[in-house]
């Protein structure tokens, strides 16, 4: 039977176990960026809910609310981009 791969002509990758834990510590961390960042949203979305149903009893509440939204996402950004100039990287290894 003929076979369509060949295996003896290409060497496995070589992988350590340094090399896998980093990985694996690297998944971890994007995880916990993931739900640090879902949690913000909606933490962000909690807030303008909560603006929106004091609106009629206290618009100046309501306005605070949504000042501070505004502000905590713009600062988010700001933070974000400049994250995402340095190369993504948290801290330099």
């Amino acid at each position: 039977m003929k076979t369509i791969y060949n295996f003896e002509m290409h060497a496995p990758p070589h992988l350590t176990e340094a090399m896998l834990q980093a990985r694996l510590e690297a998944r971890k961390k994007h995880l916990q960026t993931l739900l640090v960042l879902l949690s913000g949203v909606l933490m962000q979305v909690a807030i303008v809910l909560l603006g929106a149903l004091a609106a009629p009893r206290s618009p100046a509440f309501s306005f605070i609310c949504l000042v501070y939204v505004l502000i905590s996402t713009a600062g988010g950004s700001v933070i974000a981009v400049i994250f995402v100039q340095k190369g993504g990287k948290l801290h330099a290894v």
